[in-house]
């Protein structure tokens, strides 16, 4: 029989209040011996709790919202002028946290080439399935995540197999709490995640790619926004807010980075004004 109590756990860095979730009798949590372990400063409470095969949930209040943006190199910032890097002060990552405000801290999680699911014969390390629990380790615990993948995929696959991909990755990620049940978790009050289609293809992406890169991505706002309501999460098209740079076809310009970035906060905030 499941039984549940709570008790105020602290440590050096702050009070906490958790949610002790247990599988056995609830004496367990009246112990002496229980209280001694947890109060020990050797090691954090979910873990110790964690050993002892005890589920912690975290249910404090945390005045700042934590949101992690999952991307290829639109997210990373790719210039495609000069081949490298916009400035911080020009990627819509920065630029939706700076519109968004002092309540939001926003983590840009991008990598030049990733794509939803596929490994890159050419280039190691572009598996967003493979790479998605480092990153939700890493940032946790998360009040939203926000994934915009998809423009790699046309390189070897076509929409479908794009949307095939995508629906691995956010099964993974809907998933999070579950699969990491005996660590603190990855999404502490509910699971909430954004889905963005990317922009459109006017250029191309590979030369030598298994498909019409510019026709495919035509469809991927359709497949991702089904997708979308299937998972029961948020989405929003990129394709209806922005189109590529002129330069490539592909990367967004500094105008597409304030574009993109102004939709996306838009969408964060009516995604918070929801869960009130």
């Amino acid at each position: 029989m499941i039984s549940a109590e709570k008790c105020r756990l602290c440590t050096k860095e702050a009070p906490y209040t958790i949610a002790i979730i247990v599988q056995e009798p609830p004496t367990i949590l009246r112990s002496p011996a229980f209280y001694a372990t947890v109060h020990s400063e050797s090691v954090r409470p979910y873990e110790r709790a964690s050993q002892k095969g005890i589920r912690l949930t975290y249910t404090g209040k945390r005045k700042m919202k934590n949101i992690l943006f999952y991307g290829d190199s639109n997210t990373w910032g790719f210039d495609p002028s000069t081949g490298g890097r916009y400035p911080l002060e020009n990627r819509w990552t920065t630029i939706c946290t700076d519109i968004l405000g002092g309540g939001y801290h926003c983590v840009a999680g991008g990598l030049n080439g990733r794509m939803t699911a596929f490994d890159d014969p050419v280039k190691g390390c572009r598996n967003g399935l493979e790479g998605l629990d480092y990153e939700l380790q890493t940032h946790k615990p998360l009040d939203l995540l926000v994934i915009m993948l998809g423009t790699n995929d046309l390189k070897y696959t076509d929409a479908e197999g794009s949307a095939t991909g995508m629906q691995a990755l956010l099964r993974k990620a809907l998933s999070a709490n579950e699969r990491f049940h005996l660590s603190y978790p990855v999404f502490p009050e509910e699971t909430r995640i954004l889905l963005i289609s990317p922009v459109l293809i006017t250029g191309t992406v590979n030369d030598n790619a298994a498909c019409n890169e510019a026709e495919e991505s035509k469809q991927l706002g359709c497949l991702y926004g089904k997708l979308a309501r299937e998972c029961g999460i948020w989405f929003l098209d990129a394709a209806n807010v922005t189109g590529p740079s002129v330069t490539d076809g592909v990367h967004l310009s500094p105008e597409g980075h304030g574009a993109i970035a102004m939709a996306v906060a838009e969408k964060i905030r009516e995604i918070f004004e929801e869960v009130r």
